[in-house]
């Protein structure tokens, strides 16, 4: 089975419900057609029973370092697209504990 998610470490539990599969030529272009469009393959992502959990899965992977190491879409998100979320992650929750500490 492809899995898109070749990006995938190892097959989650969820990988078989992901609406990606057999499609992995979309989602990680090569790197001679680097400027390919991530549209298509975001489309496929809209509908994903499992997107949030995909999402999930590349963004710990790159939290612990594996910054870009599994490029390509994922979760709906590109390699860009992804460390800016949890920059914006860390900063609302950043926002949030400051917050509560002045309460």
């Amino acid at each position: 089975m492809s899995y898109a998610p070749d990006t995938l470490a190892r097959p989650a539990e969820w990988a078989d419900e992901a609406a990606c599969i057999g499609y992995a030529d979309i989602f990680l272009p090569p790197r001679s057609e680097g400027d390919m469009s991530p549209g298509p393959a975001k489309q496929i992502c809209t509908g994903c029973p499992v997107r949030r959990a995909c999402l999930d899965a590349a963004m710990a992977e790159e939290g612990r370092g594996d910054h870009h190491a599994r490029g390509g879409v994922r979760g709906g998100l590109t390699p860009t697209e992804r460390p800016a979320l949890a920059r914006r992650m860390r900063r609302t929750q950043q926002t949030a504990t400051t917050q509560n500490g002045q309460r």
